[in-house]
């Protein structure tokens, strides 16, 4: 039977999975946002996301739930240490989601278009950096945060944010190829093909950074048998990346 820990991580790490890819891609169209030259080139934006708005954040709430229900602690250390960042986070999904509503119903549309991009631009450099922080190693004594609350803020994390921002924009630029047509679906093609050379070159930064920053990343990725299953992500995206370049 399987151990309950390893269920309840499996569903987390599925719905985190799921929100990244589904959220990614309607964050990444925010970021693309200024790249529209005419307002009906950004009206299609919007319109490729509005049927999939509301589920795709639905993935978020579903995940921060499950980590409150099934590993309170974690939970409790990770809201402690990343404290700064997680409120951004959501502020900037708040800040989002107002104007992506006001938007449809005003008549003044650049106020929120600006408001829209900002909003998404806060919300995943905010992911950045909160990856960042946990990929740097959190300080925990007995259960409790035991650190400080900049303690997330370095080099690294700034460059998982930047990391972040071209990997969204890579799956919005994707997906407007497929929802798209003419004009914008042109430009698209470009901006894939643009932002998965930063992706590559960003993982293969953050590969190589990862275990030098903090060590005890060295010792996992490299043991038997976690070897095979951690290299076989970055052995996906290289043939993803050529398979995108043909």
């Amino acid at each position: 039977m399987m151990d309950l820990v390893v269920l309840w991580a499996g569903l987390v790490a599925l719905v985190m999975i799921l929100y990244v890819v589904l959220d990614g891609i309607s964050l990444g169209v925010g970021l693309l946002f200024p790249t529209a030259g005419e307002e009906s080139e950004r009206d299609i934006l919007m319109g490729s996301i509005a049927p999939v708005w509301d589920a795709n954040q639905t993935w978020l709430v579903f995940g921060g739930g499950a980590i409150f229900a099934s590993f309170p602690v974690v939970y409790g250390v990770l809201s402690s240490a990343l404290y700064l960042p997680l409120m951004a986070f959501l502020a900037g999904l708040i800040f989002r989601g107002v104007a992506f509503e006001f938007r449809a119903a005003g008549t003044r549309k650049a106020p929120w278009d600006k408001a829209f991009f900002m909003g998404s631009l806060v919300a995943v450099f905010s992911q950045g950096l909160t990856l960042g922080g946990i990929l740097s190693g959190i300080s925990v004594k007995e259960a409790h945060f035991a650190g400080g609350p900049w303690d997330w803020l370095n080099p690294f994390s700034v460059v998982v944010g930047a990391a972040i921002m071209t990997g969204y924009s890579l799956l919005a630029s994707c997906y407007l190829l497929l929802k798209t047509e003419g004009r914008v679906q042109d430009r698209a093609y470009g901006q894939a093909r643009k932002a998965a050379m930063a992706v590559m070159g960003f993982m293969v930064v953050v590969t190589v950074w990862t275990p030098i920053h903090y060590p005890l990343v060295m010792t996992n990725w490299f043991s038997v048998p976690r070897i095979y299953f951690v290299w076989s992500f970055p052995a996906f995206g290289i043939l993803c990346f050529l398979a995108l370049l043909r």
